[in-house]
């Protein structure tokens, strides 16, 4: 009987492992933060604001970073972060300043494509039906932009009168992959390692600024362009 129990154990022990495995993002990073965690659904203001986190103990909790995606508008990096409040798993957005991560390290959110959704799908805050759920839902025809698949789940982005404050908001969740008409396959799957830094420019050739001296970014902290050297 004891050993019967203890082959158990194990049993679920490994379960739990695959489970978990199955489960995170490929590439994510832990970090601590530096502030309050102000959250959105995307990356930028003009996302709707789902709330702010770690009110009180932020100085102790640790996120997992996801993504990172450039904002035009304010001219940032907000990254993607994953959590845990109080039993339950959220994912969300918050401006990098309020994360302790490398830029450089984090994978770039990528447009996948468009597609529309094929019937009422009910919005998650990240992929699985263990992650909070949102409170509206994405209606069906509903046209989306596809950021990324994950564990049978699709992020999406769409325009959604119920939450907009303006004709720029913009909504992003986790849908159900069988609610859309295509099938979708993260980036992150044949994601490449990071290139090595380059120390080759003294401007952005982009945006024409001036990088601080010995710097060596991947990415621009100005305008978000990509660095390289030509070599």
């Amino acid at each position: 009987m004891r050993q019967s129990r203890r082959l158990a154990g194990v049993l679920f022990s490994l379960l739990l492992c695959v489970c978990l495995l199955m489960t995170s993002s490929v590439g994510a990073v832990t970090a601590s933060l530096t502030m309050r965690l102000s959250t959105r659904t995307g990356p930028g203001t003009q996302y709707d604001e789902p709330g702010t986190y770690f009110q009180k103990d932020w100085q102790t909790a640790q996120v997992e970073v996801i993504s990172a995606d450039w904002d035009n508008h304010n001219d940032i990096w907000w990254v993607q972060v994953d959590f845990l409040v109080r039993g339950t798993r959220y994912r969300a957005y918050t401006g990098l300043k309020r994360v302790n991560v490398d830029i450089n390290t984090v994978y770039k959110d990528t447009l996948l494509g468009i597609d529309s959704t094929k019937s009422d799908a009910k919005a998650y805050w990240g992929p699985g039906v263990d992650y909070a759920m949102s409170k509206y839902n994405v209606p069906s025809g509903t046209a989306v932009k596809v950021i990324d698949a994950e564990n049978g789940f699709v992020q999406v982005e769409f325009y959604d009168a119920r939450t907009a404050t303006s004709d720029r908001s913009m909504r992003r969740a986790w849908i159900n992959a069988v609610t859309l008409h295509d099938h979708w396959v993260s980036q992150r799957l044949g994601m490449p390692s990071i290139p090595a830094p380059s120390p080759w420019f003294a401007f952005c050739p982009n945006c024409g600024k001036q990088l601080p001296e010995g710097n060596h970014f991947n990415y621009c902290p100005y305008c978000g362009v990509f660095l390289t050297s030509g070599n």
